[in-house]
């Protein structure tokens, strides 16, 4: 009757789990982002999200963290035409052409090749995307300038484990390095997109929706606080990357549609940074263009 009985609650136990883990993955609560987000040092563990642990520049200071620059602003009243777009199409648009991008930079050609949930944009970015995107090679930086070179954050698979590109300065050619990185970078989203035309959705993306509702509803967050939970999604985190490794204009690097992302998350924020950045690295003059 003792084993009989003790037999009984271990059963109970396991059904009381199952029950948690099923009602955990079917409804998803508003959680706080900012808890685990640790962006601040080099030594901190890999994301759930996948995305680079970036190094963040805590020197960074802004005032207004909610008011989009009367620049940016003006533009989207000019170009932008999102009223009717859902902020799933809008992240779509977004990742997907941060993909083509990062892709063709490295002179690949995209492997998402059907989407179903999102047919229409997919065939429409496929016609118009034109871009022949070039690179920018970075020297390995000094430890206490990784903040402003986000690309050499990036994660690397070294056999079984991922090591930070920055780990590799020292044993491999720069250009191997990053170009290395970029590309297994590159293959991470490329699963997210097939998950997402598959589905229309992915963990990432409401990791997006969750922080929209979090900071629409909650106030007195630092703005480095803001930041790194905003890095915590590929959308925010690409721009960075982008910034640091695509050949443009830095100051006009990003699209129509990741400031129709910026207007709709009011994440505005992450242009400033990618200001500050840009700044900073023109400062530093590290930067040599390879053809």
């Amino acid at each position: 009757m003792l084993f009989q009985g003790l037999g009984e609650k271990r059963m109970y136990f396991k059904l009381a789990a199952l029950l948690v883990l099923v009602s955990c993955a079917s409804h998803k609560t508003l959680e706080n982002p900012i808890v685990t987000s640790d962006f601040s040092t080099v030594s901190s563990g890999p994301l759930d999200s996948g995305m680079p642990n970036y190094v963040i520049d805590e020197t960074f200071t802004k005032t207004q963290v909610n008011r989009a620059p009367a620049s940016f602003k003006k533009s989207i009243e000019e170009e932008s035409d999102d009223g009717d777009l859902s902020l799933k199409q809008i992240y779509f648009s977004v990742l997907y052409e941060q993909y083509l991008s990062l892709n063709q930079s490295l002179n690949h050609s995209s492997k998402v090749n059907t989407c179903p949930r999102f047919h229409n944009q997919h065939l429409e970015m496929n016609e118009k995307n034109q871009d022949s995107s070039k690179f920018y090679l970075t020297q390995a930086p000094k430890k206490d300038e990784l903040a402003y070179y986000p690309v050499w954050s990036l994660p690397l698979g070294v056999g079984s484990r991922e090591v930070m590109a920055y780990e590799l300065r020292l044993r491999k050619n720069p250009r191997d390095i990053i170009l290395s990185a970029v590309d297994h970078h590159v293959e991470k989203i490329e699963k997210e997109l097939i998950k997402i035309c598959d589905t229309g959705v992915s963990d990432n993306y409401f990791k997006l929706e969750n922080i929209v509702t979090y900071f629409s509803s909650k106030e007195g967050f630092s703005h480095l606080d803001k930041l790194k939970a905003y890095l915590k999604v590929p959308v925010f985190s690409n721009m960075l990357l982008k910034g640091n490794f695509l050949l443009s204009k830095e100051e006009e690097s990003l699209t129509k549609s990741e400031k129709q992302l910026m207007n709709r998350s009011n994440s505005w924020l992450i242009n400033e940074y990618l200001v500050s950045l840009s700044k900073k690295r023109k400062i530093i003059y590290r930067v040599g263009r390879v053809d």
